[in-house]
């Protein structure tokens, strides 16, 4: 869940415009994860979904690279702030600074575009990108459940422009409110909908509305599904988990699995899908433990589109003795430095932002600025015997072959973790277990 807020320069800049009050807007409208389609497979038999991949064009291939690009260039960023476990989602981020985007301009506009790894006539590319995911990839795995949802909230007399309101719906499927900031139920209807559409993981987003707040800008990714292969939870032992010189007692969960895996000199991986069905299995959580001698950092350290990209090439069939810790992580993580220090931070100056584009009320031109005040994003993860959220219920035994090779992968002491989504090789979530 990532949101920003947007404060004006001054309260010189808030007026006394005597415009109308915004009508209301519904903001349950459905979103493209909550919209049925009809069954293409109808040979499909009833115990494996009807798994659907994306399909990239060439230039949102070159995005799906950009926008991991970006992921591990935000890790890498944050963990260097964030030393203790961890869990992120670079890929919320990356929406909501492309539905700012849009309502920016000037230096504003370049350096958010220069973070995501774009240029400024990619706008709209990146746009339909974004849309395209919001689409097609809940729609991936009927057995894992995932929702995409944005949303834009104004203050009463904050007038948005036409065309960015536009863009946020068309594009991001963003509803729109006005909401009087000054009440109590501003604040319960922002925190009413992060606890909405996060499966109540994140209950609250914010503990108060600055008095200066203008706009509100939220996205949030809710991922839930089960393994492919579960892991059975009379196998699920108390063991020794060493962080530096730090001993803890985890709960062990243990199987042995044929599934991909890979070595290299930093790290040792292990791939474990979710789901699964008729074609291929559709996400993925990669582990990635440290060689000993190795930590976290040179793990994250070493990680771009084009080593990941190596590293999933590099992967064999192998049977593994599998030992990972049964856990929970939550974030409650301040990115305005993040940002600021990735490239840029003029959205953060009160002297320099420009988001003339997004309202009718704030303009460069009039000496009246809005700036982003702050940016956030709470996550939280739930790694079970069942899987990441205990709702999907669609299991699909492999079978086994003969002639792999045989390794141990015993996660007991940190380790970074990766989830992906197969067909677009989007990355949605990055995070770090350090044991606590």
């Amino acid at each position: 869940m990532t949101i920003a807020v947007l404060l004006p320069i001054s309260l010189l800049a808030c007026g006394n415009d005597d415009e109308p009050e915004l009508a209301q807007e519904d903001s349950n409208k459905a979103t493209p994860s909550e919209q049925k389609t009809d069954n293409p497979d109808e040979d499909v038999p009833l115990w494996l979904p009807a798994t659907r991949p994306i399909a990239m064009t060439d230039a949102e291939k070159e995005f799906v690279v950009r926008s991991n690009d970006f992921s591990f260039n935000f890790y890498r960023a944050l963990s260097t702030r964030e030393r203790g476990s961890n869990i992120t989602s670079p890929l919320s981020v990356g929406y909501l600074l492309g539905m700012m985007n849009d309502g920016a301009q000037g230096q504003t506009s370049d350096e958010i575009c220069s973070v995501l790894g774009y240029k400024a006539g990619d706008k709209a590319s990146f746009d339909s990108f974004c849309r395209k995911l919001m689409e097609e990839a809940p729609q991936v795995d009927p057995s894992v459940t995932l929702r995409i949802a944005n949303t834009v909230v104004a203050n009463k007399q904050v007038k948005l422009e036409d065309t960015f309101r536009q863009q946020a719906e068309q594009y991001y499927f963003a509803g729109v409110n006005s909401l009087d900031f000054s009440q109590p139920s501003a604040l319960e209807w922002i925190n009413g909908w992060c606890n909405e559409q996060t499966g109540g993981m994140i209950p609250k987003m914010m503990d108060m509305i600055e008095p200066d707040a203008q706009l509100v800008l939220m996205n949030a990714i809710y991922f839930n599904a089960n393994w492919t292969e579960k892991f059975d939870a009379e196998n699920t032992k108390e063991e020794t988990f060493q962080s530096g010189k730090k001993e803890t007692l985890v709960p062990m969960m243990y199987r042995r699995a044929a599934t991909w895996f890979a070595q290299n000199d930093i790290y040792s991986v292990l791939d474990l899908p979710y789901g699964g069905g008729e074609n291929f299995m559709s996400w993925n959580i990669y582990f990635l433990l440290p060689n000993e001698g190795r930590t976290v950092d040179d793990v994250v350290s070493s990680l771009s589109q084009t080593t990941w990209k190596e590293t999933l090439e590099s992967f064999k069939m192998t049977y593994v003795d599998i030992y990972l810790p049964r856990f929970a992580t939550q974030s409650d993580i301040t990115l305005n430095g993040v940002i600021t220090g990735m490239g840029a931070p003029t959205m953060f100056s009160e002297e320099t932002a420009d988001f003339s584009p997004m309202t009718k009320n704030f303009k460069k031109a009039d000496g009246k600025l809005l700036w982003v005040d702050l940016m956030k994003q709470k996550a939280a993860m739930k790694v079970t015997e069942e899987g990441t959220e205990l709702t999907s219920t669609s299991v699909n035994t492999w079978v086994h072959g003969g002639g792999w090779p045989l390794a141990d992968f015993h996660a007991n002491r940190p380790f970074v973790y990766v989830i992906q989504e197969a067909s677009s090789g989007a990355i949605f979530f990055i995070g770090t277990f350090m044991g606590e």
